[in-house]
């Protein structure tokens, strides 16, 4: 046992030293042989403007330098600068000397606000950004001005990650902060309020139709309604036990 162990840990180095020479001879052959062609290559832009921002750059710092003084991390670092979703710079050259540009930018994930994007660098940007995107696409939610500038916790953008995909079917979410969360059903005629804790709590989350139910079936609803509040509000955030109370 303690053999195959020494042998798994010599093979991952091996394999982790092989990566690394070979990334060092792309960047060492990038340099020593002349590329006969640079091809250039945009993926997942999805505004017209950093489109051709991109391919204006690339044509300016090509006419700018020779083929063989061509540097790919140069040329990255100028369009982090220059484009906010700019995300990597990809690149080839093969063995017949051409050279493969290909710029990547980031991918939108969640609409927040209506009017902002969270993309996946967690960096908040601007609905048309990505005007060439279908966001119908993607998962909405409301939040907190301060999740609305740029750049969000990392912390955040995981939670958003693993909210089962039931909660963003059945309702709608308002993110205050990380202990208090809104969802509101879109058929269901409640509301829930959970922390981040609690968004994942199943067993309460299944009981809340047949308490609902049951307040109903006792005309307990009837009071809340005379209110002029037309949703009950179940509070998950504590442990062993669901409050009921009127929405707010």
């Amino acid at each position: 046992m303690k053999n195959i162990f020494s042998r798994l840990i010599l093979l991952s180095l091996l394999t982790l030293l092989s990566y690394r020479c070979f990334c060092l001879f792309k960047k060492v052959y990038f340099k020593v042989a002349t590329p006969a062609e640079i091809q250039f290559e945009i993926k997942d832009f999805y505004s017209s403007k950093f489109k051709k921002d991109a391919e204006d750059l690339f044509t300016v710092y090509l006419d700018n330098q020779k083929k063989d003084e061509f540097n790919p991390d140069a040329f990255s670092k100028l369009l982090s600068e220059k484009i906010p979703v700019f995300k990597s710079l990809n690149w080839d050259l093969d063995l017949h000397k051409v050279a493969k540009i290909e710029i990547c930018g980031c991918l939108p994930k969640f609409v927040v606000n209506q009017n902002f994007i969270i993309a996946e660098n967690c960096k908040v940007f601007p609905k048309e950004y990505f005007e060439q995107f279908d966001n119908s696409k993607l998962k909405e939610l409301t939040v907190s001005p301060k999740y609305c500038k740029g750049e969000i916790p990392e912390c955040f953008y995981q939670f958003l990650q693993k909210i089962p995909s039931p909660i963003w079917e059945e309702y709608t979410i308002n993110y205050e902060k990380p202990t208090f969360i809104k969802l509101s059903g879109i058929v269901k005629k409640f509301e829930i309020i959970v922390d981040e804790k609690a968004v994942f709590d199943k067993t309460k989350l299944t009981k809340l139709e047949d308490i609902y139910q049951d307040v109903e079936n006792r005309k307990l609803l009837k009071k809340s309604l005379k209110s002029g509040t037309k949703k009950l509000a179940f509070d998950l955030r504590f442990d062993n036990r669901i409050l009921v109370s009127r929405s707010v």
